[in-house]
């Protein structure tokens, strides 16, 4: 049964299925150290704020507060489903238009009802007199961009950009939180507006308030952990079988090492080059298909969850952090394994064989 097993190459499966594995456990361990970001294209110095639990939380008390911030890349307020955005300088480069623009200095001023629409909420607008017009928010607001849907399994993707100063969100709408980039300057912006040290707001860098930026995901993102630790558990068991049964596959050829003079570390160096060797190969072929799901998860609407988890880009930090673990078990274990046998005299292996 041993010789089947490690003859058949079902060890290829399993550290395939390790390197799959590993891999996603390295990416999500890297993604979830990575910011939200509201927008495309910012920077991960960004600042939030909200009021504390006694003040109002409306877009118009928001708005008040960032007209004061005047050093800014981007601003704006998280809304349900979409954000309330002052882009700044119109040759914005952070979202991929992929027809009409950004709003204008005009729009900005007159607090005109205009907004950027994702391209799948489309389907929601309506045509009128050569417009394109989406209703949210109990008002009309004119269409004049469409971006790309980029991950919109992921519940806090936007589905619109309204503008922030339009009149139609000022009093009814409630606000998530308020944020300003203005990259490395962004707690200095927020200090010259008077926001920081202010006992009726709570401010903080993005990267202290991840709690609150993933609100909308938090259940989804412990309801996939819990399963992929448990799968975990069971693959892990595994790596650890598979390696076992393929030493005791290269056995003889120990015991043929040992009795023609072969020095110990010659042993140990000629299975940790084959492991090696061995491993390298599975686990290129386990990215390829780390690659193929990230890629599904990218292309069509799958889980939420796991785009929260994973992404949709390979991490290759993360990676590399998978392939050095997987080394290091192995080479533990050979460690363990390889040493007993030497350990041994040759007439006890020739016997066991």
């Amino acid at each position: 049964m041993r010789q089947f097993f490690y003859k058949s190459g079902l060890i290829l499966v399993i550290l395939t299925m390790v390197s799959v594995l590993f891999g996603l456990c390295g990416i999500a361990v890297v993604k979830q150290n990575n910011i939200y970001k509201p927008i495309p294209g910012m920077s991960s110095d960004y600042v939030i704020f909200y009021p504390q639990s006694d003040q109002p939380s409306n877009c118009g008390y928001y708005s008040g507060i960032l007209r004061g911030i005047s050093e800014y890349q981007v601003k704006g307020i998280k809304l349900q489903g979409g954000c309330a955005v002052d882009l700044g300088k119109s040759e914005y480069e952070g979202i991929k238009l992929l027809r009409g623009r950004l709003f204008s200095p005009e729009e900005y001023n007159s607090g005109a009802n205009v907004v950027l629409v994702r391209e799948d909420m489309l389907k929601l607008c309506r045509q009128e007199n050569n417009q394109t017009w989406l209703y949210i928010h109990n008002a009309d607001y004119l269409v004049v961009g469409v971006y790309s849907k980029g991950n919109i399994n992921d519940r806090r993707s936007n589905k619109y950009l309204v503008n922030l100063y339009a009149k139609g969100i000022m009093d009814q709408v409630q606000g998530s939180y308020g944020f300003c980039d203005n990259g490395k300057e962004s707690t200095a912006a927020f200090q010259t507006a008077g926001i920081f040290g202010n006992d009726k707001m709570t401010c903080n860098k993005a990267e202290d308030e991840t709690a609150k930026l993933n609100q909308n995901m938090q259940s989804s993102i412990n309801g996939a952990i819990a399963m992929y630790l448990s799968v975990s558990i069971v693959v892990l068991l595994n790596i650890f079988s598979a390696i076992y049964i393929w030493l005791r596959g290269r056995r003889k050829e120990i015991v043929l090492r040992k009795l023609a003079g072969a020095e110990t570390w010659q042993i140990f160096w000629w299975i940790v080059r084959e492991f090696m060797i061995f491993v390298l190969g599975t686990f290129v072929v386990g990215m390829a298909i780390v690659k193929i799901i990230l890629i599904f998860l990218k292309r069509w609407e799958f889980s939420a969850s796991m785009i929260a988890i994973f992404g949709t880009e390979m991490e290759w930090i993360g990676i590399l952090l998978a392939l050095i673990m997987i080394l290091i078990i192995g080479l533990v274990i050979i460690s363990v394994v390889v040493g007993r046998y030497l350990r041994k005299e040759i007439i006890q292996l020739v016997r066991q064989e």
